[in-house]
């Protein structure tokens, strides 16, 4: 769930980018390139969700770092450290660089957002602490 509100994020991004810069002028060609971004981003962030996140979550809960602003920060610095290696790669004009490290890493910082919402840590905590307490 949390990839996929990633990649809604990405495509809507992409697509308005396009729209607003007047790149494609059919509707058509926008909505091909919202659904084209949507599923290649949908897959992408579903396995670095379930590669990279679940190990940030379990090295978060190990650290007892359960807050939103922690996930937050993570996704943010994950996803600025993965748009500085794309953008180094691509041989690209000032601009696209920097729109494509703003672009992937606003994009993992909404997955990680909405997983924190998703999966609640916070509140994983305080059931586990129930559970360690003795029974009567």
């Amino acid at each position: 769930m949390a990839s996929s509100a990633g990649a809604f994020w990405g495509a809507f991004v992409l697509t308005a980018t396009f729209a607003i810069d007047g790149g494609w002028r059919a509707p058509i060609g926008l909505l091909t390139l919202f659904a084209t971004t949507f599923l290649y981003g949908g897959i992408v962030t579903l396995v670095l969700t379930w590669t990279v996140g679940l190990a940030w979550y379990a090295i978060a809960q190990r650290l007892r770092w359960r807050s939103f602003a922690a996930y937050v920060a993570a996704g943010t610095a994950f996803g600025l450290a993965i748009s500085l290696l794309v953008a180094s790669l691509i041989p690209a004009p000032g601009p696209t660089g920097a729109f494509i490290i703003v672009y992937l890493s606003s994009c993992a910082t909404v997955v990680s957002a909405a997983g924190w919402l998703i999966r609640r840590p916070d509140r994983d905590a305080t059931s586990l602490a129930r559970q360690d307490e003795p029974s009567s």
